[in-house]
């Protein structure tokens, strides 16, 4: 079974809020939840480290995935592979401006409002564990303006405590200025990277992915095909999916898709036990993620 019925944005809203009551959703969270505070996309992302490495190339968004990576691998081996200038060309990409972070922006963030209604609620259920392939820190100073408690998750073994939010960075962390929080030791950026971290069984990432992917259901959130396919991550999603093919009880999870997917690319993700959404615009998202809870509430508190 693949749970095709699911693509079915009504049944999957159904099937989500029923997740979101038994508490065994976990986020996960692309550059789409950040592009509000104007934090850049991949191919911006890739443009700014090219210029900062000294490199003159500019890609476009019509660049192919390969392309962008091999560009980013150039970039990588002018910096030697250095982490700390990773850390700091990131750094600078994400916050040009160290500044005090502005206040007024977070009433302008429909999608992350949207995910706060699925990790503020009790009664009808919540969801407690978040993975984002970002490495910047907005969604922990945006939650933390709602009051609730969250941990960055980026070196492993850690400590788990009673922080209402957990937020896992196994590409690596680079917090804002103004937040206390450290770097983590290390970036997943160019195929060196990704490739060192899906061929080490010994990272403790990889075991850690692995352990989310069984113990939930994902829903994906601004993530693109590209990332679905990305050498850091589909290994988890194959051999985990491989698992639960023999037990049928649940998909791998649901995954939120606004360009239009032909049906061989409807196919792949089924293979690996991934429901694809495919939604008509980004506005649509938010309004998608509301209704998970409000069905979630009316099936704990009918009106």
């Amino acid at each position: 079974m693949k749970f095709e019925h699911l693509q079915n944005p009504e049944f999957a809203i159904e099937y989500l809020a029923d997740r979101l009551i038994d508490g065994t959703i976990i986020l996960f969270l692309g550059a789409g939840a950040s592009s509000g505070f104007g934090l850049p996309g991949w191919t911006e992302f890739v443009n700014k480290f090219l210029a900062l490495a000294g490199i003159g190339t500019v890609l476009t968004p019509a660049s192919s995935a390969d392309e962008k990576e091999q560009a980013i691998d150039s970039a990588l081996r002018k910096i030697n592979h250095s982490n700390p200038r990773k850390i700091e060309f990131v750094n600078k990409i994400l916050y040009p401006d160290p500044s005090a972070l502005e206040y007024g922006a977070v009433f302008s963030q429909k999608l992350l409002i949207a995910v706060s209604s699925l990790l503020l609620g009790r009664k009808r259920g919540y969801i407690n564990r978040v993975v984002t392939f970002n490495y910047d820190s907005m969604l922990e100073w945006f939650l933390g303006i709602f009051g609730l408690a969250t941990r960055s998750m980026h070196q492993l073994p850690t400590l788990e405590g009673s922080e209402d939010v957990r937020i896992y960075h196994p590409h690596g962390y680079v917090p804002h200025p103004v937040l206390s929080h450290a770097n983590s030791d290390f970036l997943i950026i160019g195929s060196k990277d990704a490739n060192g971290r899906a061929g080490n069984q010994n990272d403790p990432w990889w075991h850690k992915e692995r352990e989310l992917l069984r113990s939930g259901v994902g829903l994906y959130i601004g993530l693109s095909l590209d990332t679905f396919r990305d050498r850091a991550f589909q290994p988890h999603l194959g051999l985990v999916g491989n698992e639960l093919l023999k037990t049928h009880d649940r998909p791998l999870g649901l995954w939120i898709f606004l360009d239009k997917l032909t049906t061989d690319q409807v196919e792949e993700c089924l293979d690996y036990m991934i429901v694809p959404i495919q939604l008509p615009t980004k506005d649509s998202v938010p309004e998608f993620i509301l209704k998970i809870s409000q069905k979630a509430l009316l099936k704990v508190h009918p009106i």
